[in-house]
């Protein structure tokens, strides 16, 4: 069936194989047929669901499941209290972040895994911080926290070059 998979809330991922003349049938573990007749299928869940492809071969019954766990914005909420705004979205690899930043606070670069890439720190009080990285294309998170690690914005931006 492929291996578990993580997809940003209304994006599609690919389940199953791309191999042609296999007769799979899919379900929703709760039992809802989704598909039939398909090694593989593209899925767009709205909340983390397992789907379980089943298929007979050469007489052979087998079964496996996949999970595809779906987060928001990489778990993230963006925040209204806080008057941020990141630009542009998409982005080439750099992008400005407008709104009451404070010395002292901290901009953190994180990737979809979870895995911080990149800090930078704040050092005086600004209404401007334009931010130049070498990231690749992808979906990045945009957390800043101030002095007292408490976070004050989340936002994610995309990537593509």
């Amino acid at each position: 069936s492929g291996a578990d998979t993580t997809i940003f809330i209304n994006d599609t991922a690919f389940i199953g194989q791309k191999i042609s003349n296999m007769p799979s049938v899919w379900h929703k573990l709760d039992g809802t047929q989704i598909a039939s007749n398909t090694a593989g299928l593209y899925v767009s869940p709205q909340e983390t669901t397992t789907y379980v492809v089943s298929h007979t071969l050469n007489g052979i019954f087998s079964a496996d499941t996949v999970t595809v766990t779906v987060i928001d914005n990489l778990g993230m909420e963006e925040t209204e209290k806080q008057r941020i705004e990141l630009y542009p979205v998409p982005c080439e690899g750099d992008f400005n972040i407008q709104g009451q930043l404070l010395g002292g606070d901290v901009v953190q670069i994180i990737d979809v895994k979870g895995k911080l890439l990149e800090i930078r720190n704040v050092d005086s009080d600004t209404k401007m911080m334009q931010v130049d990285s070498n990231l690749p294309s992808g979906t990045y998170a945009v957390v800043i926290q101030d002095e007292n690690k408490q976070e004050k914005f989340r936002s994610r931006v995309v990537v593509i070059k």
